[in-house]
């Protein structure tokens, strides 16, 4: 055999024994990571239920344009807010308990504090162990601990939980009309782009309020309300109350300058 053959050969068996090193690593270290609490892809999740003692239930779905909020509110859902909560199905478990050991209603498990459901999997999660400040979850027959870095997350405002845009980012906005005047166009771009401080359920306060009604391209319409509190505006969006607070030159930009 030639030394060139014979060196091109021992390259390629060199090359060939890394790799099986490498998968034989990677398989290890896969074996060494946490087992999660369920199987689930969550990037192929269709919906997401929270339920808690003391918070309104929210429900998600996620569609071919991203998650929405069906209750409370049947709106488009800030989508990075969703795909975290939605990870907790795969929150790592640090340690899996002999559930006939405890005690569930001082685990905070009887009932649960709070009740996941990602598609058809339920989950369960209760209070804090006072030592690791692990969280306990029942998922199914299985007892477990994780670390609890979503606690919070699931005792948000469904207010925290939505798209801020007044108009949904996929509508097709044709007219704005401000206090039965003649529609203006010119104000189109300003009603679908701006985005909110934040929302909170509304007041229901039509004091001193413009009335707003957008057109959209299918021919229907949606309507609100502006009005100034103190040192902001808040912009009502009726057929569902709630409420958008924005700052002052947000509310001009929405209004046009002739407002």
């Amino acid at each position: 055999m030639r030394k060139a053959t014979r060196n091109t050969l021992l390259l390629a068996a060199a090359v060939v024994l890394l790799g099986v090193a490498a998968f034989a690593e990677l398989k290890r270290e896969e074996k060494l990571l946490p087992a999660s609490l369920t199987s689930l892809n969550v990037a192929n999740l269709k919906s997401l239920q929270i339920r808690c003692a003391g918070c309104r239930t929210r429900r998600f779905e996620h569609r071919v344009n991203g998650w929405w909020m069906i209750e409370p509110y049947p709106i488009r859902a800030d989508d990075a807010v969703v795909t975290r909560l939605a990870a907790i199905a795969n929150a790592p478990i640090r340690v899996t308990l002999d559930a006939h050991a405890y005690d569930a209603k001082k685990l905070g498990l009887d009932p649960p504090a709070i009740s996941l459901t990602f598609d058809d999997v339920a989950i369960d999660v209760g209070g804090e162990d006072p030592i690791e400040h692990d969280r306990y979850v029942r998922i199914g027959d299985r007892l477990v601990r994780v670390p609890d870095r979503f606690g919070a997350r699931l005792l948000e405002s469904p207010e925290t939980e939505i798209d801020r845009h007044l108009i949904d980012v996929d509508a097709v906005l044709v007219d704005v009309g401000i206090d039965g005047a003649a529609p203006r166009a010119d104000l189109a771009a300003a009603w679908k782009n701006t985005l909110a401080a934040q929302m909170q359920p509304s007041e229901k306060n039509e004091h001193n309020t413009k009335q707003i009604v957008i057109e959209f391209a299918d021919a229907t319409k949606l309507a609100f309300s502006i009005r100034r509190d103190n040192d902001h505006y808040v912009v009502r969006r009726k057929d569902i109350d709630l409420d958008y607070l924005f700052s002052e030159a947000q509310a001009q930009a929405l209004l046009g300058a002739a407002n």
